[in-house]
């Protein structure tokens, strides 16, 4: 199974910000999310850039919250990393391995 740290590089490359978010039933636990404005074409842009990868699933299922105007995306099972900015903005890796 893909970790938290190469999923947020996938979406990265995918031109999509990865966040940390706190969802519905979470209880105060960190997880990736994305915000957007197009559920669908954002679920499209995740499976391609997993099928570049070679990977077809990152063993975990994604969640939204209708936002208002937008809906946030969000994997439970995929802990936000520990030391990673809580910022959509950020692109670096600062716990690079």
């Amino acid at each position: 199974m893909m970790d938290a740290k190469d999923f947020i590089r996938v979406l990265r490359e995918a031109g999509l910000k990865p966040k940390s978010y706190s969802g519905r039933c979470m209880y105060g636990s960190v997880c990736v999310s994305i915000n957007t404005d197009d559920l669908f074409t954002a679920g499209v842009s995740v499976g391609v850039a997993l099928a570049e990868r070679g990977r077809n699933e990152v063993g975990v299922y994604p969640r939204y919250d209708s936002m208002g105007t937008g809906s946030v995306v969000y994997w439970p099972s995929m802990k936000w990393p520990d030391g990673w900015p809580d910022s959509e903005d950020s692109n670096e890796d600062e716990d690079e391995e």
